[in-house]
């Protein structure tokens, strides 16, 4: 018999809060291992991390456009789909234009970038991006950190795609950025939930799971999608090439996708997990909210996320001239 030391160890590097601790302690007991969970806050400090020589770490929880980057590097595992049958049961309905699984990775949760606001300081909110340049909400706004994301939100008011290779548009939606980094109290990935909540922030760009796991716990919290429309994500499982442990890391995939612990997950994050099985599971008030499952409108105005290949060094150029800026 093995004794507790013995445990194989499968090291988690993932986004906060982005795994039920239930559904971790429930593949402990069943594989009879450790999960070590470790996070990061973008998909930027994921890569640099990772690329600086951390190692480690088996599975790994990038957005969509970040796999093909990674996987180009040869810094992926190619998984092996006979041990990830529960694979099967994903579907691309809530995902136009994207494969719910990839040769490095398989779709784990889908997100929409929301607004949200703080209905006693902010009664009637325009509901756009332009919102961010409001004087009623100086230096009580946050926007992500992060420059797909808040050069994308000025894209949109722009009428650009917020996957523009063309640098002239990158650079459009970065003067806008500028002027609305003047209203803004930060750039923010890991504060915005704690910061609205508490009323330090009344007006945050941030992630559907994130914003609605605050409205439920304060009906004075309103969200609202940017009528310019708005990003989506796909935040994908992966593991990684040097791992040791990869029979393990793919059982853990797969227990993520059983329908059963899809539902658990989905009630403590509030993301979507695009497995049909695991969805009807879930209370008819989820499945009615357009903040957690998109509605065929929504889904046409919003874009997900693409890997802009060499076009990504305008984006970082436009991202560091923003930060520079003074506000």
């Amino acid at each position: 018999l093995t004794t507790e030391h013995d445990r194989p160890i499968l090291n988690v590097y993932t986004w906060g809060e982005f795994i039920s601790p239930d559904v971790i302690s429930d593949f402990e007991d069943k594989y009879h291992c450790w999960v070590e969970v470790d996070v990061y806050d973008s998909n930027e400090a994921l890569y640099a991390k990772l690329k600086a020589g951390a190692v480690g770490y088996d599975v790994i929880f990038p957005s969509h456009y970040f796999v093909d980057i990674m996987g180009k590097q040869n810094m992926l595992a190619p998984l092996d789909f006979s041990l990830i049958p529960n694979s099967a049961l994903l579907s691309a309905e809530y995902m136009p234009g994207l494969k719910p699984t990839t040769e490095w990775s398989v779709t784990y949760m889908l997100s929409n970038t929301i607004v949200a606001y703080r209905k006693s300081a902010l009664p009637n909110p325009k509901h756009s991006w332009t919102v961010f340049a409001d004087p009623a909400v100086h230096k009580r706004a946050t926007m992500l950190n992060d420059p797909r994301e808040a050069i994308g939100a000025a894209l949109k008011v722009l009428g650009y795609s917020l996957n523009t290779q063309n640098p002239d548009e990158i650079n459009a939606a970065a003067d806008l950025v500028i002027q609305w980094k003047s209203n803004l109290a930060k750039f923010d990935n890991e504060q915005f939930k704690y910061a609205i909540a508490t009323g330090e922030q009344i007006l945050v760009q941030g992630y559907t799971g994130m914003l609605l796991q605050v409205q439920r716990e304060d009906s004075g919290i309103e969200l609202f999608f940017p009528k310019e429309g708005s990003a989506m994500s796909a935040d994908h499982m992966a593991i990684l090439r040097e791992s040791t442990q990869l029979e393990l890391a793919h059982a853990f995939i797969n227990h993520l996708l059983d329908p059963d612990i899809a539902k658990i997950n989905m009630e403590s994050v509030l993301e979507l997990t695009p497995i049909p099985a695991a969805i009807e599971k879930m209370p008819k008030d989820l499945r009615e909210n357009p903040a957690f499952l998109p509605t065929a409108d929504l889904m046409e105005k919003n874009e997900f996320i693409l890997d802009v290949g060499p076009a990504l060094k305008h984006y970082n150029s436009a991202w560091d001239r923003i930060k520079a800026a003074h506000p």
